[in-house]
């Protein structure tokens, strides 16, 4: 970790505890938490902003629950019991591992009465009883998304390197299988299998990498698939290579000729609201596609079912935000290079 994640971190822990002190001392106003995989993670504090925006509007509060470091289920589930030790009225939580979050501090929520409903990643079906809604996207279509970009650019299929945080993780699994089912032409591909073949397409057998939440690994594995000319397209189902988009330029930019462009390989990302350099190495041509989720919008939704919740009211079992489709060859995308040149 470097050292400008390390103090965003310990901000995002300070603001937490002060955040914490200052409710008890409030006579109204309800609080709740919104805990992400990570509190370091862009995503996740995007999701925390929206949830607290939305939240003083009512004169409530919402906490970001979780610890610095890299995104580990155990880290989470440390950090939800721990919040419940204090006064909260309703929990959000992005799964990192849904047998063992239900098995524990999930549990303990039911068992104590406070409202849980999970957003970006969902319980598995059979731990689903112990949440009330589910906010974000359909990850499986959000993997299909993907693959769709990498189908439109590469019609011919090739070798194709998939990315994930962890293989525990139930959004980034269901988006490996979008993925999956749009490149094999198959919409009953088994889940978990990896592609050999079908369509065109096969994954090569060190993939698909897992970088465990790890910035750093995710450049280094990214760079290895680039620089390999038996890889014709990466899909990563997150944004980890671009956590440091200076990096990432800089990796990139001695591969553009000899690799990207002249080899017709492909880089397709799925990210939170994209930012304005994001849109610029899309322009170059340093990533072809993007599909984005809207991190923010999923806060502002937790804390309105959150809300609902706690006063008794019900709220819908799934609603699903929208994607977003970036793509280098979009008119808005082409004018911002041309205006750069």
């Amino acid at each position: 970790m470097d050292c400008r994640s390390w103090l965003f971190g310990i901000h995002l822990f300070t603001a937490l505890s002060l955040s914490l002190a200052a409710s008890a001392t409030q006579a109204s106003g309800r609080i709740f938490g919104i805990a992400g995989k990570s509190v370091e993670d862009i995503n996740f504090i995007n999701a925390w902003k929206g949830c607290e925006e939305e939240a003083r509007l009512n004169d409530d509060t919402c906490i970001h629950i979780g610890e610095v470091g890299p995104a580990h289920f155990r880290n989470q589930d440390r950090a939800l019991l721990d919040a419940m030790e204090r006064r909260i009225d309703g929990i959000a939580v992005s799964i990192t591992n849904s047998e063992f979050l239900f098995a524990s501090s999930l549990r303990a929520a039911s068992e104590r009465g406070i409202p849980v409903i999970t957003f970006d990643s969902d319980l598995e079906k059979q731990h689903a009883s112990l949440r009330s809604a589910y906010v974000g996207p359909d990850n499986l279509g959000f993997g299909r998304n993907l693959g769709a970009q990498a189908m439109r650019l590469r019609p011919q299929g090739g070798s194709v390197c998939l990315m994930s945080g962890g293989p525990y993780n139930p959004n980034l699994n269901a988006r490996l299988q979008g993925v999956r089912q749009v490149l094999s032409g198959d919409d009953a591909f088994p889940a978990g299998q990896k592609l050999k073949g079908e369509n065109g397409w096969q994954e090569p057998e060190r993939c698909p990498w897992y970088n465990w939440d790890k910035y750093d690994r995710a450049l280094l594995q990214m760079r290895e698939a680039i620089y390999n000319k038996e890889i014709h397209a990466f899909v990563s189902v997150g944004a980890w290579p671009q956590s440091d988009l200076s990096l990432y330029r800089e990796i990139l930019m001695p591969a553009k000729a000899e690799y990207l462009d002249s080899l017709n390989k492909i880089i397709i990302i799925g990210i939170g609201t994209p930012l304005p350099e994001q849109l610029d190495q899309l322009s170059e041509k340093l990533v072809h596609a993007y599909v984005s989720i809207d991190f923010a919008e999923m806060g502002r939704i937790s804390y309105r079912y959150l809300k609902k919740l706690s006063e008794g009211e019900r709220v819908p079992e799934v609603t699903y935000t929208e994607n977003r489709i970036y793509r280098w060859d979009d008119p808005a995308i082409i004018e911002r290079r041309v205006a750069k040149e």
